[in-house]
């Protein structure tokens, strides 16, 4: 059904190489980093605009890997949810994380909503903060030494980046401290029924293998 879409699609474009080429960036785009914007640097606003034109195509698209594609205009956000199925992803073993890594994202999800709540988010629904707060509220949520600045920056923060949920700024050079943004797509990546599960997980024996030790 999605390639006799896909060609209906190009059947009726007025220059169906260059839908063909922004349609196909936009499937990589999107498997690549999971949450995209408008404004996302490397992705082109063609590859944007095509899954804005024939949003019915890629729900049908991503729907056959196990993934909902959302999308919100006030944030200007596409983004692929994985769906609740019966049985795990493929190389769900491999995607587990360790406890540092899912600390840090439980602490972006808390620092955005607090941002909310405390009027600092912008129109788009982006939190301004830096490594010092993350570093306090991991410490808070963690009751353990943070991660260093270098490790925080380099390790933990750099696949988010990668994936649309922070972008990474400058460090400054005299407090050596790294400023960001958090970005709508932290409730993507860490959902309410993520929050929950942890939650479960923390409150049970935990002896399934929800993520891995440091």
């Amino acid at each position: 059904m999605e390639l006799r879409e896909f060609a209906q699609i190009l059947d009726k474009a007025d220059d169906p190489d260059v839908l063909s080429d922004a349609i196909r960036i936009a499937i990589q785009a999107l498997m690549f980093h999971q949450v995209i914007y408008d404004d996302t640097h490397s992705v082109p606003s063609s590859a944007v605009q095509a899954i804005k034109d024939h949003r019915t195509f890629f729900e049908r698209y991503f729907a056959v890997a196990g993934y909902d594609l959302e999308m919100d205009a006030r944030t200007q956000m596409i983004a692929l949810k994985p769906l609740e199925l019966e049985k795990p992803p493929y190389a769900w073993r491999l995607m587990r994380l360790k406890k540092d890594e899912t600390l840090i994202r439980i602490a972006l999800r808390y620092i955005f909503e607090n941002g909310f709540t405390e009027g600092k988010m912008d129109g788009t629904g982006r939190v301004e903060t830096d490594t010092v707060e993350i570093a306090e509220v991991y410490q808070r949520i963690a009751q353990a030494t943070p991660p260093g600045e270098n490790h925080l920056v380099d390790n933990l923060l750099r696949e988010l980046n990668r994936k649309g949920i922070v972008r990474v700024g400058d460090k400054d050079r005299e407090t050596r401290v790294t400023r960001l943004t958090i970005l709508p797509g932290i409730r993507v990546l860490v959902s309410d029924t993520y929050i929950d599960r942890l939650q479960s997980w923390l409150e049970g024996d935990q002896q399934t293998s929800f993520l891995e030790a440091s």
